[in-house]
């Protein structure tokens, strides 16, 4: 037990159980985390790039972002499904304690 314990404070895998694929995938990211934050930023970076270069043709032209309604109803949407979502975890919570 206190192996387990050394090596989950040092984000390896615990023996206890055999680890399943949810729990060593949380475990990677959690030990790269800022390797992974660098491959992702890298990888939006790229992104935009090739969407820049492709000018109208781009699956979203960059060009809408420089559209103030379009990216008020973006914000907007994003702020509703944040709501929405705090809600579905929420909710289930104040029933169980209440």
């Amino acid at each position: 037990f206190a192996r387990d314990i050394q090596r989950y404070l040092a984000d390896e895998a615990v023996e206890a159980c055999p680890p399943s694929a949810n729990y060593r995938l949380r475990k990677f990211a959690r030990k790269y985390r800022a390797a992974l934050m660098t491959a992702a930023t890298i990888l939006l970076l790229l992104f935009v790039l090739a969407e820049h270069r492709l000018g109208e043709r781009a699956m979203m032209p960059l060009s809408l972002f420089a559209s103030r309604p379009f990216v008020g109803l973006t914000v907007l949407t994003f702020l509703l499904y944040g709501a929405l979502g705090g809600l579905l975890v929420l909710l289930p919570y104040l029933l169980i304690v209440a």
